[in-house]
């Protein structure tokens, strides 16, 4: 029976990753096919032509959930692609009709739609690799509880009802055989238990794999520059509100970093799940930029900022920029979890992922004005590319399977 690897993407960085895994394993097993289900959210202009080389078959979701459809055509989507009717579309009639061993590599296994697959896939010959893709892997407590009063705890009442799962938090279900993440030490026990835990390789170390994308490289090049010599700060948007805090407290802090900061450069790159217009009142302040080009907004900032300098990145929980810290793209990373009191996450695991020697937790908006203060020498981190688990660990499965 022949072997498959398939990548099950919902993100920008999702497609990312799969690419690079997809382009290690043919080099190694040029005989082996690779087939991606691309289920992209949010509606982005990503052309998926950057990636054709990685990947033999490239299966596109005929029911893409986007965050702009209205209320009932997002059910109705949601029903197809996780639940009651999901052997009904595409994706489902792929995986009904796969005779293959597979070998699968995603990045959720609470989304309704990779629970739907992985639950079709469990009884076979196949082996699930469960991949890190943020800050969520480390925490126990992320996913925010609508009330009552709100119209969406009702429609996940119905969602329920047509068969649509929604986990509660990343690693938590038996449906993955093992787990890679960059940080093993402060994964929670409980999400350890039961799981094989791989050490990952920051994909973003490997320029081989980088300048395999060239015309991606280019497309970067022509849409962003920083201006003069002054200093630069990225500013990396998370998807706040889904963890309790409203889009103006995050403004306002925002606000209170322009400026303070009004020497600086300042870049904002959206999440890809925030809105297009949610930074628009900054648009017009000389030193900001805003990167709400379709063309360029989906890109991971780790792979977008390694052709630009940046000399200090603010964020409130993303762990890009630990990424970016960790690949020399940046001296200092500011945290700024600590000015949220609404933020319903927990803090152990923050406090634990940043406590890198470039990295600031600041506890009051006052402290912001440590950025003034940060020395100008480069990181000292070993940018060099490390022999870590987990691609021996694939390569071994798939000689396996």
């Amino acid at each position: 029976m022949k072997s498959n690897v398939l990548f099950i993407a919902f993100t920008p960085y999702h497609l990312l990753c799969s690419s690079y895994y997809a382009i290690k394993i043919k080099k190694r097993f040029p005989n082996i096919r690779t087939t991606l289900i691309w289920q992209e959210y949010y509606g982005y202009c990503i052309n998926i032509d950057f990636f054709k080389d990685a990947f033999d078959v490239i299966i596109e979701a005929d029911s893409i959930v986007r965050n702009r459809d209205s209320i009932i055509n997002r059910f109705i989507k949601r029903i197809f692609s996780g639940g009651i009717l999901f052997d009904f579309s595409q994706v489902g009639k792929y995986i009904n009709n796969n005779r293959c061993n597979n070998l699968v590599i995603c990045f959720s296994d609470q989304d309704p739609s990779t629970y739907r697959i992985l639950n079709k896939l469990r009884n076979k010959n196949n082996y699930v690799y469960l991949v890190e893709e943020g800050a969520g892997a480390y925490a126990l407590d992320y996913v925010f509880r609508y009330s009552k009063k709100d119209y969406r705890y009702y429609l996940m009442l119905l969602y329920k009802i047509c068969g649509v799962v929604h986990g509660d938090y990343i690693g938590y279900s038996e449906l993955y055989d093992s787990w890679i993440v960059q940080n093993p030490q402060i994964l929670p026990y409980v999400k350890k238990k039961g799981h094989i835990i791989l050490q990952q390789n920051s994909i973003f170390f490997d320029e081989t794999w980088t300048h395999k994308l060239i015309n991606l490289n280019n497309s970067i090049m022509c849409d962003l520059a920083t201006e003069n010599q002054k200093k630069t700060l990225l500013w990396v948007g998370s998807p706040l509100e889904d963890c309790g805090v409203s889009i103006k407290e995050e403004l306002n802090v925002l606000k209170e970093v322009i400026n303070r900061c009004y020497n600086y450069n300042i870049i904002i790159k959206p999440h890809p799940r925030e809105s297009k217009t949610k930074f628009c009142d900054f648009a017009c302040i000389n030193n900001v930029t805003i990167l709400d080009n379709d063309d360029i907004k989906w890109i991971p900032v780790e792979y977008l900022f390694k052709r630009i300098k940046v000399d200090c990145v603010v964020t409130v929980i993303s762990s890009a920029a630990k990424n970016m810290y960790d690949n020399r793209l940046t001296r200092n990373v500011l945290y700024l979890y600590k000015l949220f009191s609404s933020l319903q996450c927990q803090f152990v695991y923050l406090d634990e992922l940043s406590t890198f020697e470039g990295a600031i937790i600041v506890n009051d908006i006052n402290d912001i004005n440590k950025i003034f203060d940060l020395p100008l020498n480069e990181n000292n981190v070993n940018s060099m590319a490390k022999n870590y688990e987990d691609l021996d660990h694939i390569f071994n499965t798939i000689e396996g399977i």
